[in-house]
């Protein structure tokens, strides 16, 4: 009787390990991190060289949600963007650099790619690798660790049979490129000259620009001073006035002229002060303008000042009133404009008016 109840006993305990074991396997797998032989390794390409791009895939199989562990920050377009400033990863820069690591998850099987570049040649070990924590999860986050297998970097002078280094090579040129290059260099030759000529002569340049504004000024002065007359002459206005009103004319035309002012020269002090300003190098054609405007100031200056005076009652009356006789207003201003005349064609050749 004891035997009967022992051997039902343990068949009870046999059958409740086959149901629990079944159960808890999967649970304590899920955060297992593979064995080595248990992932797959590829590089692409095959045969890497020094400075090239690569990439390490690894593919494996686990029960563990990254997604769910990783920072939504690091989730694009499905996949995970690993931290690649993380001392896995940086330990052995001076071998290699990774540029970019993701983990991509279907269902059970992973992928993880890693680009790098290898800066030497032989093998290179890459650190084991913690994801969950590459993948930014919490701290208390179960470890699920990556083993890798040695990479293996080709040496371009093995495989080309190089034992010395070639000197460098000239730059390819295109058909053409030497002649546009020739032509480049002929034209920035000829600027050279040309700025060394042009600095050279600096001195002469700005003098003559200033003759040449100089020159300008001068033209629109005498233009403007009998733009003024003509406009004068149609003017109605007395005899007073319109004397007034040609001196003022005039004197202003010798003030820009002669770069003095003639606003206080008297009547007779008009050529005095025009032979002293061009140091009396005046030629016959400049003495006669001179003489016919000193007779033009003498005139109007009668005209402003001597109306009611006993002078002006003198006989003949003529000759003595203060008032213009028919036809010299317009006999003033053609003088006037002649006189402008010789004083502006003096200039142009080279008398110093």
């Amino acid at each position: 009787m004891n035997k009967k109840r022992l051997r039902c006993t343990l068949h009870t305990l046999l059958l409740s390990l086959v149901l629990v074991l079944p159960a808890t396997a999967p649970a304590a797998a899920q955060g297992d991190s593979p064995a080595q032989d248990e992932v797959r390794q590829v590089l692409v390409p095959r045969e890497v060289f020094v400075g090239d791009r690569a990439e390490l895939r690894c593919t494996f199989q686990s029960q563990m949600d990254f997604a769910a562990l990783a920072d939504p920050s690091r989730i694009k377009d499905g996949a995970i963007q690993l931290n690649t400033h993380a001392d896995a990863f940086t330990r052995h820069a001076g071998d290699y650099t990774v540029e970019l690591a993701v983990l991509q998850q279907a269902g059970t099987t992973c992928t993880l790619i890693i680009t790098f570049v290898p800066w030497k040649t032989g093998q290179l070990h890459f650190e084991a690798c913690d994801l969950p924590a590459l993948c930014g999860a919490a701290e208390h986050a179960e470890p699920f660790l990556i083993h890798f297998s040695p990479v293996e970097i080709s040496s371009l002078t093995e495989k080309l049979s190089v034992s010395a280094v070639r000197p460098p090579a000239p730059p390819l040129l295109l058909p053409g490129t030497s002649y546009a290059l020739w032509i480049c260099i002929v034209v920035f030759l000829l600027l050279l000259v040309a700025t060394g000529i042009l600095l050279a002569k600096f001195s002469a340049l700005v003098r003559c620009a200033t003759a040449i504004r100089e020159s300008a000024g001068y033209y629109w002065n005498a233009r403007s001073a009998r733009s003024k007359l003509f406009a004068l002459g149609r003017k109605k206005s007395t005899d007073v006035q319109f004397a007034e009103q040609w001196q003022a004319t005039m004197r202003a035309y010798l003030a820009y002229r002669f770069g003095v002012p003639f606003s206080s020269a008297t009547a007779k002090g008009i050529a005095p002060l025009i032979r002293r300003v061009t140091g009396n190098m005046l030629d016959i054609e400049q003495e006669n303008a001179v003489s016919s405007l000193t007779s033009l100031f003498i005139r109007t200056d009668y005209i402003r000042f001597a109306g009611g005076s006993i002078d002006s009652r003198m006989l003949p009356a003529a000759e003595h009133e203060a008032v213009f006789t028919p036809g010299e207003r317009n006999s003033i201003i053609a003088l006037s404009c002649q006189v402008i005349a010789a004083l502006e064609s003096s200039a142009k050749e080279g008398v110093p008016v």
